[in-house]
């Protein structure tokens, strides 16, 4: 969509209403245009609290988003879906931010982001996916179930419209500096396969930005504010300012199949995954996707991504096993000591059925064991010796 001459999305009468409000205006604008117009959407998504409103607020003017505009974690609020609009040159360009996907929380996300999706993609076309990180974070298992799930939300011939976009840069001495690059790089690395060597690109969201890629200079957040600002629209303009001939995202494509929600590969990937009989995708669409996840669950090595009641029940069955192994441990002791008290009981069954006499002399033990038959007794004698001083003492001996 192209700016008429005097046309500013940030006015002033727009800056006062709620969020909410701004929201819906630019459904309904988007909703607006022409088919042969669609309007141009980024998508930012990523962990709550990691700087997706902030980066929002810096790119668009606009304000309210992270609260007060200067905490770059203050995006844990952010329930539903946001947009906002900039002018990049002459192209109006939609900014959508949506609830941060955490532990225990992916459905509900998903759904939020799907909902957001469905409410504009008849007339909009989704340009970018930006996942936002924080450079300050170590990798967490959250982060390898994301990993898998920007991978099955974008699919291959998408990644040249991802951007990595890292915040909380600030950094006061130079070892703090040499931190912060060391962990841009191990971003790289771990994400190099599946994304760096297929189009994705890096960004980082408090550094000065180099015109066709890369960042040098640091930008302190608190002071730089507005410079921040102006080298998050310089990288928007350069990388999503032009015309986008790339297809939809295929988590786009799965739903206009049409495939629910929770049966995409992105909701696989999260495992929130359920295989709903009642919905059928159209012939020939969602192919792609579907053999890719066919292919992981073919590969030797691959752990395909578990359905909810799946999940379920397979953590259920390993804490039953759990406790099962748990009262093993506890109760071999116990088993242990009863099997040794059935032993000796045993075998004092045994000699009681022997019909033992003990003798006890100067030279020794001797037992003298015998046992019914039916024709006579058999008898036997078994005799230990030992010195006298080793001797049990009876009565008379022990009073003397």
């Amino acid at each position: 969509m192209e700016l008429r001459n005097g046309e500013n999305s940030s006015s002033n009468e727009k800056d006062i209403i709620s969020i909410q409000d701004k929201t819906q205006w630019c459904i309904d604008m988007i909703n607006s245009l022409s088919d042969s117009d669609p309007a141009k959407i980024l998508l930012l998504l990523g962990r709550p609290g990691v700087g997706k409103s902030s980066f929002l607020e810096s790119v668009t003017g606009a304000s309210g988003h992270a609260g007060d505009g200067t905490d770059p974690a203050a995006d844990n609020l952010t329930k539903t879906i946001q947009i906002e609009a900039v002018g990049v040159g002459q192209t109006l360009l939609f900014v959508m931010d949506t609830p941060g996907i955490n532990t225990n929380a992916e459905e509900a996300a998903l759904t939020e982001i799907a909902r957001g999706i469905d409410r504009i993609r008849s007339k909009a076309r989704i340009v970018g996916v930006l996942y936002v990180s924080r450079i300050i974070d170590r990798n967490e298992d959250i982060d390898d179930k994301l990993r898998p799930f920007l991978l099955s939300f974008c699919g291959s011939r998408f990644m040249p419209q991802v951007t990595f976009v890292t915040t909380h840069w600030t950094a006061e001495v130079e070892a703090q500096k040499r931190a912060f690059n060391r962990n841009l790089e191990e971003l790289k690395r771990r994400n190099q396969r599946d994304f760096v060597d297929k189009g994705a690109r890096f960004y980082e969201h408090g550094r000065e930005f180099v015109n066709g890629g890369g960042s040098s200079g640091f930008l302190h957040w608190w002071r730089q504010q507005n410079d921040i600002a102006i080298h998050a629209k310089s990288m928007i303009r350069s990388w999503y300012g032009g015309k986008h001939e790339a297809e939809s995202p295929r988590f786009v494509q799965q739903l206009e199949s049409p495939i629910e929600v929770l049966q995409t590969d992105a909701a696989r990937s999260l495992g929130v995954s359920f295989d709903g009989s009642e919905s059928t995708s159209a012939p020939g669409q969602g192919e792609d996707a579907l053999n890719a996840d066919q292919k992981s669950r073919e590969t030797p090595g691959s752990t395909p991504s578990m359905g909810t009641s799946a999940s379920t029940n397979t953590t259920q069955e390993e804490g039953e096993k759990e406790g099962e192994k748990e009262g093993e441990n506890e109760g071999r002791g116990h088993i242990q000591e009863q099997n040794e008290l059935s032993i000796w009981q045993k075998a004092w069954d045994g000699v009681k059925s022997l019909r033992p006499t003990i003798n006890v002399t100067n030279d020794g033990i001797s037992i003298t064991l015998s046992t019914p038959n039916q024709d006579e007794n058999i008898q036997g004698t078994f005799q230990h010796p030992f010195r006298r001083s080793h001797a049990p003492c009876n009565q008379s001996e022990s009073s003397g």
